[in-house]
């Protein structure tokens, strides 16, 4: 081998450098990732909006994707994690909305899906308090309107159509997939406001008839918290509305 110049050696010392800094680098970013959790309260935050947008009435979806993104930029726009994090941050991302899609997962089936059946049992539940009953099980403050209890008839109409279906009294985690798929079909076939609006009336309107009234001076005319109001905004039209940046004055 050849006797190295002042200026190769260099180099060379220079390439072994440049190579453990390069090591130093990744391992520090390895147990960076292998560090960072969830601060409690994002995680907190994550199951408040998240089951919230599981009672939005008539939503762009109810599946794991669609509302994980969702809930997602929610906590983008309230500022509980950077505005830069899908960016810079991909792993910690994809810890965030696996956990949204889990804890979907769960209250979907733990305290929707089986709330709902129960009130399909005699004596029948009629829908304010089987709409309370899952309230209470989300452990959420939520206003309760018309147009929330009529989405929660939506559900039991199909939770009643699929237990009849099936016939047995306990539907399996991949039933939703089935609502899903009933779910995109009401949208489609009902593309405006109005008609989603007159569905959902009819939707109440049935479960009424079917499982008995409730008292309507316990409803209320509107929803009051503004969050709640943004997050049914949110799931309705599949996307997270963002406010433009204002514009400094000069």
């Amino acid at each position: 081998m050849h006797q190295m110049t002042p200026r190769t050696s260099r180099v060379a010392m220079y390439a072994q450098m440049q190579v453990g800094i390069n090591l130093m680098r990744k391992f520090r970013d390895q147990q960076a990732k292998a560090a960072w959790s969830i601060p409690e309260h994002a995680l907190n935050r994550i199951h408040a909006l998240t089951r919230f947008a599981l009672i939005a009435p008539l939503p762009f979806s109810w599946k794991n994707e669609s509302c994980a993104n969702i809930v997602f930029d929610l906590l983008i726009k309230e500022s509980v994690f950077p505005k830069d994090m899908e960016r810079s941050h991909p792993d910690r991302t994809a810890m965030v909305k696996t956990k949204i899609r889990s804890h979907a997962s769960h209250i979907r089936s733990g305290n929707i899906k089986a709330v709902i059946q129960r009130a399909l049992e005699v004596p029948y539940t009629n829908i304010y308090d089987l709409t309370h009953n899952i309230v209470n099980a989300c452990k959420i403050k939520a206003d309760v309107t018309r147009e929330v209890l009529a989405g929660i008839a939506y559900l039991r109409h199909l939770v009643h159509e699929e237990m009849i279906k099936q016939g047995q009294d306990n539907l399996d985690r991949k039933v939703w997939d089935v609502f899903e798929l009933s779910l995109k079909r009401a949208l489609k076939s009902h593309a405006t406001e109005e008609a989603r609006t007159a569905f959902l009336e009819a939707c109440l309107k049935r479960d009424i008839e079917r499982y008995g009234r409730y008292d309507p001076d316990v409803v209320l005319a509107s929803v009051d918290s503004s969050g709640q109001a943004e997050i049914f905004q949110a799931m309705r039209s599949g996307r997270v509305e963002i406010s433009p940046p204002r514009r400094s004055r000069r």
